[in-house]
């Protein structure tokens, strides 16, 4: 039970962390993207990540079925860590020879 409570915790952080990056994604959207395409470009944007949960549901379910919750926690974990890790390899360098983040 301790682990799902951790899982729980972590949970919240993630969704509570999804401001941090999200609000500076849409301004830069709504620099760059002209007016007159605005809603059409928010409205994909939308649809895509409203895709997400079903197609992970569809990959989840089967998974932990047959191979058990706790292994697919461990899996979805360890490609989560990747993502991240690779996300932040390809913008960080980026970032830091425009804005000055990095001394």
């Amino acid at each position: 039970m301790t682990g799902f409570w951790i899982f729980a915790a972590l949970c919240l952080v993630m969704g509570a962390s999804v401001n941090l990056y999200n609000i500076p994604y849409v301004a830069y959207l709504q620099e760059n993207i002209p007016r007159e395409v605005q809603g059409r470009a928010f409205s994909f944007m939308g649809s895509l990540m409203s895709i997400t949960m079903p197609a992970g549901l569809l990959v989840a379910g089967p998974v932990a079925e047959r191979y058990g919750v706790p292994l697919w926690f461990h899996v979805a974990g360890i490609v989560m860590i990747i993502t991240m890790a690779l996300s932040a390899v390809v913008t960080l360098p980026q970032h830091s020879d425009q804005e000055g983040i990095f001394p």
